[in-house]
């Protein structure tokens, strides 16, 4: 599964971690995925079909509710 959230940098400041938003060289906010991430991959090999399974058949598996029944 892959995240949009490369928009913020988490740094050490004095010691303690500190939240930078959008420093850490992005500076399109929500671009990597599809303006630079799909690109590559397709460059690489990758089908549409396997791009469309990590953005939407493994989040929808990875966070669907099943329900486990007992005995």
């Amino acid at each position: 599964m892959i995240s949009h959230d490369d928009g913020f940098a988490v740094t050490e400041e004095g010691g303690k971690a500190a939240f930078n938003a959008f420093k850490n060289g992005n500076s399109i906010p929500y671009n990597t995925i599809f303006g630079v991430l799909k690109p590559s991959l397709f460059e690489l090999g990758i089908t549409r079909d396997e791009f469309k399974m990590m953005t939407v058949g493994n989040p929808a598996n990875a966070f669907q509710i099943k329900v486990c029944r007992q005995g």
